[in-house]
């Protein structure tokens, strides 16, 4: 154990100066024979700048604020040698202890604070002597000094509450560590600052909807024309006077029409409408949902015409209605081009046209094309082949379920039907399937999350994290100031069992 004197007095072996440094944790004294601290300036007082704004066209200024400058400290030594050599020696040594950057520097009277500071300068020994005294400067960005000790409080029923003696604001370190699963933690201090990490809406476990396959028809390999009723669908407002008698068979191809029974002024032909079945749940109709089907359509003639129309419907206050449809139409105008229409609703949104020629790209006799109508809430997404996609959104209908496909293959009197009208493939998947699951939370059992207020970083089991952190967390008000303080924890509700809160820090000085 040391034994302290004054600068002025006599050095006994094992004594040292009462204001002897210690640079990077070693006494210069105890480290180069012959050095002695004589005296320390720049430890008591730290420099203040105001920052203020000066008006043109009054007396004074307004006050902004404050900051405290760095500091430079200035120590007086002596360094006595019995020999040229010795001197040199001593004096190389000196050099090399003082090389290091931003360490920790505390002084023999109070050894318990530190500060954090660099060599910056030390004066030229005169010449011709083994006996001097000089200076050593050490720059210190930050001016405040610190507790050589690391204070750890314990958060007792959810809330800090400790009596902080520092004589400026501090920045602690706050840590959770989880004992069950946990979607996040929330900081509030006595002032309303608040430090979130994670997701307070997160649950442990929800309702979370599954994808079901509802429908799952392949006409040209299955017959299942007998769970289709014949000829009540549901027709938009705009068809309404369209026809539905006739009827469909199963054929190669898939779907289509066997009969357009009696010719009418007016569109006429057979019409096929399935149910969409309960779900695993017990539930009938899907607000969000999928369905897709493949078309194989063409005219060996231009004066052929013919039209398809494919339909979801479902009840909408009280009256069944068609929520969303595709109509892929071959015109017997002469030309081989049709158009195909997507309707919302009732009304017609877009409108593409495509060449209905044989072997032609959308629906050719080589193969077939997929026709999509997809839900997503109030978002329908429409595509053909995979390259007319269209999206829309109609406010409203995010909660409209859809309970019927139909399909209504229809011609006009005295025109000839197309080559080839088949639907092979129906296939309908809900994505409103309620299912209760448990859902992966953030942080697990054993979690240590920890939040330092000093560097505004969040880290999980001492891996940095980002964008844990809420946004307007208040990192930079987030501390400890001198008295009393008190800082809430909060945590996910349903969590099995509460975290273990513990907050550190090193007391901060003028």
């Amino acid at each position: 154990m040391y034994n302290f004197i004054d600068t002025t007095g006599q050095s006994q072996a094992a004594s040292l100066p009462s204001e002897a440094m210690s640079y990077n944790g070693v006494y210069l004294e105890n480290e180069i024979p012959g050095y002695r601290t004589l005296s320390v300036s720049g430890r008591e007082s730290i420099e203040l700048e105001i920052r203020e704004n000066e008006p043109s066209n009054r007396d004074g200024n307004d006050y902004l604020g404050r900051r405290y400058r760095p500091r430079t400290i200035t120590v007086t030594y002596q360094l006595i040698a019995s020999s040229d050599t010795a001197f040199r020696n001593a004096y190389n040594k000196l050099l090399g202890l003082l090389s290091h950057e931003q360490v920790e520097i505390l002084f023999a009277d109070e050894p318990d604070k530190y500060f954090i500071g660099t060599k910056t300068r030390l004066s030229d020994p005169p010449e011709g002597t083994n006996s001097v005294v000089g200076k050593i400067e050490i720059y210190c960005a930050n001016p405040f000094k610190y507790s050589v000790q690391e204070y750890t409080a314990t958060a007792e029923n959810g809330e800090f509450a400790l009596n902080y003696d520092g004589t400026y604001k501090c920045y602690p370190t706050i840590k959770a560590t989880a004992a069950s699963d946990l979607g996040y933690v929330s900081f509030v201090d006595a002032d309303g600052h608040v430090l979130q990490v994670g997701d307070p809406e997160e649950l442990d476990v929800g309702n979370i909807p599954k994808m079901e396959t509802l429908i799952w028809d392949i006409f040209s390999t299955e017959d299942k024309l007998g769970s289709w009723t014949n000829n009540n669908a549901t027709l938009e407002s705009d068809i309404s006077s369209y026809r539905q008698q006739g009827s469909v068979k199963k054929t190669t191809h898939g779907m289509e029409v066997s009969s357009f029974s009696t010719q009418r002024d007016v569109r006429f032909g057979p019409s096929k409408t399935k149910a969409v079945p309960a779900d695993s749940a017990g539930h009938v109709g899907a607000a969000n949902c999928y369905f897709h089907f493949y078309l194989d359509m063409y005219a060996a003639s231009a004066k052929m015409a013919q039209e398809v129309i494919a339909e979801l419907t479902g009840t909408v206050n009280g009256t069944k209605t068609v929520i969303a449809s595709i109509h892929v139409t071959k015109s017997g105008t002469g030309s081989f081009d049709g158009n195909i229409y997507f309707y919302v609703m009732g009304k017609q949104k877009k409108k593409i046209t495509w060449n209905a020629a044989a072997n032609n790209k959308w629906f050719g006799q080589e193969g077939y094309g997929e026709c999509v109508i997809r839900k997503d809430g109030d978002k329908f997404t429409f595509s053909v082949y995979n390259e007319a996609t269209f999206e829309t959104r109609v406010a409203g209908t995010e909660d409209y379920e859809v309970t019927e496909v139909s399909f209504f293959f229809n011609k006009k009197k005295d025109i000839p039907a197309v080559t080839l009208c088949a639907v092979d493939s129906v296939i309908f998947n809900s994505y409103s399937v309620a299912d209760w699951k448990d859902v992966p939370n953030k942080f697990k059992t054993g979690d240590v999350i920890a939040c330092n207020c000093a560097s505004g970083t969040i880290a999980v089991n001492d891996v940095a994290q980002y964008g844990l952190g809420a946004l307007g967390n208040d990192w930079e008000t987030f501390c400890l100031t001198p008295g009393v303080n008190s800082i809430k924890c909060l945590y996910s509700d349903w969590a099995a069992t509460a975290p273990t809160f513990t907050l550190t820090y090193r007391k901060v000085y003028l």
